[in-house]
């Protein structure tokens, strides 16, 4: 015979209640959790909602410090890139020289037209299906600028693409014994191992040309090499024997610079800049060491002295420069 227990309508309203009120709790991993009221689950909630929202402004807050800390040494690097040692080299009209060809390589060119990295059409076709993702956007630069070399070997570009049909250059450029890179060398160069604080010159002497004679399907190479008595206590030999600039002195330079952004609230541009005057060296002087030098004309095995006047007449192709400061 069944048992039953009496019950009063409040106790039926009651189990109903807490009937209605269960829930499954998915992310315990207790058994006896599965099932709880949701007055239970919001009072356990509440200490965690409290929490997170006392957490969350401080996390909003690392990021947007680490935001703006990273935004700052961006802009830092590239000032300090995009900054030359020497104020840039001014070309005079119709100028074709060296200098002249290092001033336009250098220069600052648009990314539009046929260099520009995006297609016009694509992006107005996605700003039409994607309305929400579209952003300002500026018209992107580049700049190529020089790190200081041990030794700096230049290219004239001597062949010239017509369409389909390829042309040589014979235009005479003009080339000088001692070539000063300052005017195009970022002030990046400064913090590396083979640069003072406060130059504002990087010289580098002439020790070989070579030079492309004949037209472009029957040509010859011949080469013009400088020849001095062997002097271990010459200056250019320190530079000879000096590595190139490796990856870890440059992560270990954007360290510093990291470092001087964080201590600092101001800008680090006092820091890029060179001295003028000081450390100058005597261009006239390398000059004269270069052509009291003894010069030679090689052609395969045809080696023949020359003097220095026939050396700065030539068509050159490659221009063999060391560095003396």
């Amino acid at each position: 015979m069944d048992h039953k227990v009496p019950v009063d309508q409040a106790h039926m309203d009651e189990m109903c209640l807490k009937v209605k009120e269960l829930k499954i709790r998915r992310k315990s991993c207790s058994k006896e959790s599965l099932l709880g009221t949701q007055r239970l689950s919001q009072k356990r909630g509440s200490t965690e909602t409290l929490h997170t929202f006392k957490e969350k402004p401080e996390e909003e807050d690392e990021s947007v410090k680490k935001a703006k800390f990273l935004k700052k040494l961006k802009q830092e690097w590239i000032a300090r890139s995009l900054t030359t040692l020497a104020p840039r080299y001014q070309c005079r009209g119709l100028e074709c020289s060296v200098m002249s060809c290092l001033t336009h390589f250098t220069a600052p060119e648009l990314l539009t037209g046929n260099n520009k990295i995006t297609c016009e059409n694509c992006t107005k076709q996605h700003n039409k299906l994607h309305p929400e993702h579209q952003k300002a956007r500026k018209t992107p630069t580049q700049q190529m600028l020089i790190l200081v070399p041990p030794a700096s070997p230049l290219q004239l570009k001597r062949f010239h693409h017509m369409g389909f049909n390829l042309t040589k250059v014979n235009r005479y450029v003009k080339f000088p014994l001692v070539l000063d890179i300052a005017p195009f060398t970022s002030s990046i160069s400064l913090g590396l191992g083979n640069m003072s604080q406060g130059q504002s010159q990087v010289l580098y002497g002439l020790y070989s040309v070579v030079e492309h004679t004949g037209r472009l399907n029957s040509g010859h190479y011949v080469a013009y090499v400088r020849s001095r008595p062997l002097d271990p206590t010459h200056t250019h030999r320190q530079y000879l024997n000096m590595k190139p600039s490796s990856q870890f002195e440059i992560d270990h330079l954007v360290a510093e610079m990291a470092e001087k952004v964080e201590a600092s609230s101001g800008t680090l541009h006092h820091d890029l800049k060179s001295t003028p005057g000081s450390n100058t060296a005597n261009v006239q002087e390398f000059e004269e060491e270069i052509k009291a030098g003894r010069w030679f004309h090689v052609s395969d095995t045809y080696v023949a002295e020359v003097n220095i006047d026939r050396v700065l007449k030539a068509q050159a192709y490659l221009l063999f420069y060391e560095r003396l400061v």
